[in-house]
């Protein structure tokens, strides 16, 4: 009988590849990739096999998973194949399942008509599973007769109980020239899809090298230069080193796996490949006929840990577990934040609704999540809500502190320019700020800015006075020359307060853009961006009457500043009349004007004047505070805020029209699809966190430094690593630039220790006893050490 009647699946080939804890971390990451999360956050490590064209890349694979692969002259590979070992009870077929994962372009319908593509194989014909491929090459090219490669995934399943939950994956062979049976552009096709897969950071890299070609012309070793952090995941394997022996190739493939050519920071390896009339070799000979030839001549100079793939097994194995535990904390913050993400799309899909009463259910409860969401905002209560992740978006989400902001910068505002002239004792007085040129004052109504601008005007004490003493002169009617108008203070006060409607205009208009923008982004947060979209159009109204009523409000409470005459029951201004100071914009009182007018030696009209103007100012300044006071309660508060949460109401749902109703509530294209998704997504997000919080014991790995040596501690955390912290692959700027003789053979760190898995995987569980007093050992041997 032939050794291929062991069957396609070896028994024992990647027991060294996992742990318990392995085996149900990645089988938990694998139900996220069929739940369609994926990427860099969410990838546990897999191997991807890459290299040129019959590099031996998918002999490779067979000999570390002991699962037949196409493997043939020219290009076999049409597009990534993801194989997913999982460990299941025995079955009678072992079945092979596979399927093909949709590329993300891929139309709906298109997408559609690929996942319905499935094969189920007989794992005990060797051929079956490079049957299956053709299978699934020839459903796709149905699909696409001009297409050689896709962008799609065979995803492939093993099941049985010896199996491990692995992932693993072969790409199509990097083509050197375009000749015969190749399309044009396939060669860049191949590439970005090589260079799609390497850039993960979650990749270990098996860069092929074949004994057989020039190291110089193989294109894969520039593109793992290339790849952002690639640096401490890729490993060098040389194929076919049996080939040329005796020959100049094999001392060039000798010094390779030396490290010595072209050294990479986690070193060459070397295994011999099955030849095309070896395929039917069980794995048992494959690895003892290996074995023999790397004993002899050259090869048996080479350390045992850099050949035969019993030991490549073995340092995948240490680079996995080490990446798991490394990762893992990060691994298990971003499922949490996926799944808080994932949750609230479920919350914004709601349930589906098909009648009239499930679409007027559904949005009352936006209603009610709304009007709570609001009323939290107003209280500043963001932390305690149920609505914490909304707040900790922009910074227009937090209303009360927006609006305390705009209300405090009126109130500054207006402290600082209200009044249209700040008056100064003489010449030597002036600053040179920048401030609008004097302007000669205005004292008759109607009162408007004398520059047009919301800007004061500075002026001096003497023309102040000058000009409000020939407005009294003016305006003194049937009266006597010796006597004043009868009112001047409410000229000076109206005349100085002008700038208080458009501070206060710009005030509310801010405040009121904010309002909006508020409840537009807690729309679209409460109902999603479909139906947030079409109930803000029916709130569009409300937002144009918010405007004008809050315009009236201005309006109002600056009519008795700017129309009526003054008055004021304040006792504190009949105590100021008596004083000899006046206030100022400090708080601070200051000399009156009239003691400066007499002092300077004013004429008795200035001085007159300069009397009124203290009048003035002390009413300016008392009024002032009452009007900061009105627009920020009376306006802002009581206009925009009071009655926010009656922006959308429980009567509005009830009263809402069937047509609109139907417009309003009706569900996207696809919600359907989307929830049915979403639902999946949230249980394997659920089950991933439950696994990798889960207290582990650890496995006893066993002693395995006599094949694999101790690592120094120069390698860098993954997590470093993609921030930039990685050294170069080739440890110049020039792929070849680093020296040998300053390079060492790279190891495995023996320092990692089951205190280290301890924190990656959430706590073990108390250590069994040691047999005859033994100390604890690590996970790879040795004595225990702690790392620092």
């Amino acid at each position: 009988m032939s050794d291929s009647a062991t069957g396609l699946v070896g028994q024992d080939a990647l027991e060294e590849l996992t742990s318990q804890e392995q085996r149900e971390l990645l089988d938990a990451v694998d139900k996220l990739r069929r739940a369609h999360i994926s990427g860099p956050t969410f990838d546990l490590p897999r191997i991807v096999v890459c290299g040129d064209q019959s590099s031996g890349k998918s002999s490779v694979l067979e000999a570390i998973a002991q699962v037949r692969f196409p493997i043939g002259v020219g290009t076999t590979t049409k597009l990534a194949s993801e194989v997913v070992l999982r460990n299941a009870p025995s079955t009678s077929t072992n079945p092979i399942k596979l399927r093909i994962l949709p590329a993300k372009d891929r139309s709906p319908a298109t997408k559609a008509h690929i996942e319905a593509f499935e094969a189920i194989v007989d794992a005990s014909n060797p051929n079956g599973y490079p049957l299956a491929v053709k299978q699934a090459e020839g459903y796709l090219k149905d699909i696409e007769p001009t297409r050689k490669f896709w962008y799609d995934r065979l995803h492939v399943e093993l099941s049985g109980p010896s199996q491990p939950n692995l992932t693993l994956v072969d790409l199509p062979g990097l083509i050197q020239s375009e000749g015969e049976g190749v399309q044009k552009g396939d060669k860049e096709k191949i590439r970005e899809l090589v260079v799609h897969h390497i850039t993960d950071p979650s990749t270990i890299i098996l860069a092929i090298v074949t004994a057989a070609n020039d190291t110089d012309n193989q294109e894969i070793l520039q593109m793992i230069r290339d790849v952002k952090g690639g640096a401490d995941r890729t490993f060098g394997v040389l194929t076919k080193p049996d080939l040329a022996p005796g020959s100049d190739n094999e001392k060039m493939a000798i010094s390779l796996v030396q490290n010595e050519k072209i050294p990479l920071r986690l070193g060459w390896h070397t295994i011999r490949n099955l030849r095309h009339v070896e395929r039917d070799r069980s794995y048992a000979r494959r690895d003892s006929e290996e074995s023999e030839f790397f004993s002899k001549g050259l090869w048996a100079e080479l350390q045992r840990r850099n050949v035969g793939i019993s030991a490549l097994r073995e340092k995948l194995s240490r680079r996995l577990l080490q990446c798991i535990a490394d990762d893992l904390p990060t691994f298990r913050s971003n499922m949490r934040q996926r799944l808080t993400a994932c949750e609230r799309l479920r919350s914004d899909l709601g349930s589906g609704r098909d009648s009239m009463e499930l679409k007027r259910a559904y949005l009352m409860d936006n209603q009610s999540r709304l009007q709570r969401l609001v009323q939290a905002a107003l209280m500043s209560n963001h932390q305690r809500s149920d609505f914490a992740d909304f707040f900790n978006g922009s910074e227009a989400r937090d209303l009360r502190n927006t609006i305390n902001g705009s209300t405090d910068n009126f109130g500054s505002k207006i402290l600082r320019d209200g009044q249209q002239y700040t008056i100064y004792q003489d010449e030597d007085d002036e600053e040179d700020s920048g401030s609008t040129p004097t302007v000669k004052p205005n004292f008759h109504p109607p009162y408007t800015p004398t520059t047009g601008l919301v800007q004061p005007c500075r002026i001096t004490l003497a023309s102040y006075c000058g000009a409000l003493a020939e407005h009294i002169k003016h305006n003194r009617g049937t009266d006597l020359p010796q006597l004043s108008i009868s009112n001047p203070v409410s000229a000076v006060f109206h005349q100085q307060s002008v700038l208080w409607k458009p501070i206060a205009q710009l005030c509310a208009d801010d405040c009121c853009t904010v309002v909006i923008q508020f409840v537009r982004e807690a729309v679209n947060y409460v109902a999603g961006p479909h139906t947030g979209q079409k109930l803000l159009r029916l709130f569009d109204p409300y937002f144009r009457d918010l405007r004008r009523r809050l315009d009236a409000k201005v309006d109002e409470l600056i009519w008795p500043y700017v129309k009526s005459h003054l008055s004021t029951q304040n006792p504190t201004f009949a105590a100021s009349m008596q004083s000899a100071t006046v206030p100022t914009v400090d708080g601070e009182p200051t000399e009156s004007w009239k003691r400066i007018a007499k002092s300077e030696g004013f004429s008795s009209s200035l001085v007159s004047a300069a009397d009124a103007l203290d009048s003035a100012t002390r009413y300016y300044w008392l009024s002032l505070n009452t009007f900061v006071d009105n627009i920020t309660i009376l306006g802002i508060e009581a206009v925009l805020l009071k009655n926010l949460t009656d922006v959308f109401t429980h009567e509005h749902v009830s009263k809402m029209q069937p047509d609109v109703l139907e417009d309003v509530a009706s569900e996207p294209a696809g919600a359907q699809a989307q929830r049915v998704e979403v639902n999946a997504q949230i249980t394997a997000l659920k089950d991933a966190i439950l696994t990798s919080s889960r207290p582990r014991v650890p496995r006893d790995i066993g002693n395995l430094t006599d094949t694999i040596p101790d690592v120094t501690s120069t390698s860098t955390p993954r997590s470093a690593q993609q921030a930039g912290g990685a050294p170069s692959l080739f440890g110049q700027s020039s792929m070849f630039a680093a020296s040998p003789a300053s390079l060492t053979t790279p190891s495995y760190d023996t320092n990692f220790s089951t205190q280290g898995l301890q924190s990656g995987f959430g706590g073990f569980g108390s250590a069994p006893p040691r047999p005859n007093g033994q100390s604890a050992r690590n996970i790879f041997g040795g004595p225990s050490t702690t790392r620092a």
